[in-house]
């Protein structure tokens, strides 16, 4: 099975979300491709990268005053999208709704997903 997980944040930041995802996948990596798409919060962050097996991609929104939230939407929707293309998602595991369920709801229309509603406006 082919899984995606799309999340704003993962290692090398550490916090409850990144450490979920982390256990998740080292468990499902055993005969499954799993795919994480994050944000590259920082420029020394590779845009791409292994780790344990797994692959990571990163991507930079554009910092646009009063559209962050559109170009966040946008810009995991355009490398999801190239990578659902190239790899064809069997799953879509999103975390964090609000920053990048934008994503998620387009791609949602070609696989099915599960959202992950953690600590968004104080719901957990």
């Amino acid at each position: 099975m082919n899984i995606l997980y799309i999340s704003p944040t993962y290692f090398p930041l550490r916090g409850g979300t990144e450490q979920v995802i982390y256990e998740l996948t080292s468990r499902l990596k055993s005969g499954n491709k799993i795919i994480i798409m994050t944000k590259q919060w920082e420029r020394e962050m590779k845009p791409f990268e292994v780790i344990n097996g797994i692959e990571i991609y990163r991507t930079r929104g554009i910092n646009i005053k009063g559209f962050m939230l559109l170009t966040n939407y946008l810009s995991f929707f355009i490398l999801g999208f190239k990578l659902h293309k190239k790899i064809k998602f069997d799953l879509i595991h999103l975390f964090h709704t609000y920053e990048c369920g934008g994503a998620a709801t387009l791609l949602r229309k070609i696989v099915l997903y599960i959202g992950e509603l953690t600590e968004t406006f104080g719901v957990t």
